[in-house]
């Protein structure tokens, strides 16, 4: 068994043309999404559904959604939480999506590893106010 260390990494960050992955999109939303109806905003640290779940980082944007990774709290373990658009919240198919998965999903843990699939296991409402 070798116990060779890593390869040292090159001294030079790579070019655009060396780059394995290319960015095919903006970095973040736009702030002007940031408004009553539209993005909810959120700091590190928030703690939502009455202190279960604190943000720890951003994971990622779409048109109706951002989604942050958070610990829960109650049950010490990493969550990803989706934060929907205000706008039309109770009338969204994206909600109605997610409370079908959480009825029909297992919750038990006892699908294959393989599979991928979303673990609804704590939806909410935060009826919020933008400031």
């Amino acid at each position: 068994m070798s116990t060779s260390p890593p390869p040292t990494p090159p001294s030079r960050a790579p070019g655009d043309q060396e780059r394995r992955f290319k960015d095919i999109r903006s970095p973040c939303e736009w702030i002007e999404y940031y408004r009553p109806g539209g993005f909810h905003p959120v700091h590190l640290g928030d703690l939502f559904n009455d202190g279960q779940f604190k943000v720890i980082r951003k994971l990622g944007e779409g048109a109706y959604s951002t989604v942050w990774l958070a610990h829960d709290l109650r049950n010490s373990r990493y969550v990803a939480v989706k934060i929907l658009i205000s706008e039309n919240t109770e009338t969204s198919h994206e909600l109605r999506i997610l409370h079908h998965l959480a009825k029909v999903a297992p919750q038990d843990g006892s699908l294959s590893t393989k599979a991928q699939t979303v673990s609804t296991s704590a939806l909410f409402l935060n009826p919020w106010v933008h400031l």
